[in-house]
């Protein structure tokens, strides 16, 4: 399978438009695997257990570059790196901090553990490749090794299901008609299966999310719409009250300047200081939320200060417009209303 893969990569990187061309056994948020122990060379053992492991993939070249992912030391797999040649593997970033801490772990030999009837073969360290968020957006970088592809063994058979990647100019409609080509000419009997640009992969993989977050979008922007239209009524019918009050300031000589700074003044305390509890309450219980969102903190001061604003102004509103009608009102007329 191994020379099957090798061919379908090289043709696929001929395709117009295709920059380059790779495959993985696994792909980011989509395929996964498993964890893979292996002994590190002069590194003893301790109760039994090897002083390494991680998450295993096997990759050819061209895989790397093909979704960015950065070469920090070493090198990246060669197509040089064949069944006859020195077996080598990759690491990742969280490898080389975790199982390697403040070394340079280029050069070092290490031996995964015997898959059934096969012994694995002492492998040199040649690359150390950054790190990918395997199994979710929101889920750390797991230690992880890369291994040729043409030099996999596990189990005692090569890999056989592996995920094509392309980088290419040409937007993914554009390509699969070409893609089954090159398919076709390196084995007819192969259809391509779930065609996916990157980008659908990991809409795909916050799918649920996305929806949970929609949702308490949608009802907390109700909320903020009855939250406003409430303190408005509220506070308005508050002032529309106190209109015989305002009559009567007025016929005593107040300036209707006076009286509205004086309504302002008054119904704006009340106003900030259930804001304020508002505010205090909703940094208690955001912490609820955070699950749900990706680099990007529950306690958003850009949220909190909008919606404070927005209610302020509308409590601010509410006072002024029936404190100014009242204020146009006749005293007399004013100081008849009930």
């Amino acid at each position: 399978m191994s020379g099957f893969f090798t061919r379908l990569v090289e043709r696929l990187g001929t395709i117009p438009g295709v920059e380059v061309a790779g495959a993985s056994s696994g792909l980011p948020l989509a395929v996964s695997s498993g964890d893979w122990s292996f002994d590190i060379e002069g590194r003893p053992r301790v109760d039994g257990r090897r002083p390494g492991a991680a998450d295993w993939y096997a990759v050819t070249p061209g895989y790397f570059e093909a979704l960015r992912i950065p070469i920090v030391a070493g090198r990246a797999p060669r197509a040089s790196d064949g069944a006859g040649s020195l077996p080598v593997i990759f690491i990742n970033e969280a490898a080389a901090r975790v199982i390697f801490p403040g070394q340079d772990p280029v050069g070092t030999r290490v031996q995964p553990s015997r898959s059934r009837d096969f012994e694995q073969p002492w492998r040199t360290i040649a690359g150390v490749v950054g790190d990918v968020r395997q199994r979710g957006l929101d889920r750390p970088a797991r230690t992880e090794i890369y291994i040729p592809h043409t030099q996999f063994l596990h189990f005692t058979q090569q890999a056989r299901s592996m995920t094509v990647v392309l980088r290419s100019r040409v937007a993914l409609e554009g390509l699969i008609s070409a893609v089954r080509g090159a398919l076709r000419a390196v084995d007819p009997e192969i259809p391509v299966a779930d065609a996916r640009s990157m980008i659908d992969v990991m809409a795909l993989s916050v799918a649920d999310r996305r929806l949970n977050v929609l949702l308490i979008g949608a009802f907390a922007l109700l909320s903020i719409v009855l939250a406003t239209v409430g303190s408005y009524g509220v506070i308005a019918y508050d002032v529309q009250q106190r209109t015989r009050e305002i009559g009567i300031r007025v016929a005593l000589g107040a300036s209707r300047a006076s009286v509205l700074s004086l309504m302002l003044v008054q119904g704006m305390k009340l106003v900030l200081f259930g804001g304020a509890i508002g505010l205090v309450a909703a940094a208690l219980i955001s912490g609820s939320i955070a699950r749900l969102l990706f680099q990007v903190g529950p306690r958003d001061f850009v949220v909190f200060a909008s919606v404070a604003v927005l209610l302020v102004a509308a409590g601010a509103i509410a006072i002024w417009v029936p404190a100014w009608r009242a204020t146009r009102v006749d005293p007399l007329t004013a100081l008849r209303t009930e």
